[in-house]
């Protein structure tokens, strides 16, 4: 994992999910890397960072994204955990597009994955995983319980440490 967000950071990754890039960027910037000409992929990239700086600079976001209550409650979290303790070797989520109102990401697990805090639902204070492929409850795999805040923190230290030491051996 990459570490925890600040709260500004975590700010900041739905604040650029919530802007809408228009088309013509992206064409540009799909150009750009046709062409195979690095100066004009940094150039295209730029006018995209660009255009999310100045949409964040001018306030045009809404921050009702955090006071919406977060759409998935108890029982699709105990669903998808059976459904994913069933079958193990399966990729099972809970088919919702990123970012969901009432929640907050809070660290990237990887590979276009992170971990997200509920903070206003009937799921507030559980950890989700989020992902292009959707949303999966944090669990315990030895008691197939849905991790609260403090339990997902304490095993992410634990995994910190252990790379931490690994690393210096």
């Amino acid at each position: 994992m990459y570490g925890l967000f600040s709260l500004e950071e975590s700010i900041d990754e739905i604040q650029r999910h919530l802007i809408e890039v228009p088309q013509e960027y992206y064409d540009r910037l799909l150009e750009s890397c046709q062409k195979d000409t690095l100066w004009e992929w940094m150039n295209a990239s730029r006018q995209i960072q660009d255009f999310f700086d100045n949409k964040l600079q001018s306030g045009e976001i809404n921050y009702d994204f955090w006071v919406q209550s977060f759409p998935l409650n108890n029982d699709n979290a105990l669903a998808a955990i059976q459904e994913r303790i069933n079958n193990p070797t399966g990729y099972f989520f809970i088919d919702k597009d990123y970012p969901l109102g009432g929640s907050l990401p809070i660290c990237h697990q990887g590979c276009g994955w992170m971990y997200v805090l509920v903070i206003n639902g009937e799921q507030r204070g559980q950890i989700w995983i989020a992902g292009e492929q959707g949303w999966l409850p944090e669990f315990s795999d030895e008691t197939s319980i849905q991790k609260k805040f403090l339990a997902w923190y304490q095993s992410w230290l634990d995994s910190a440490l252990f790379s931490l030491e690994n690393t210096q051996n």
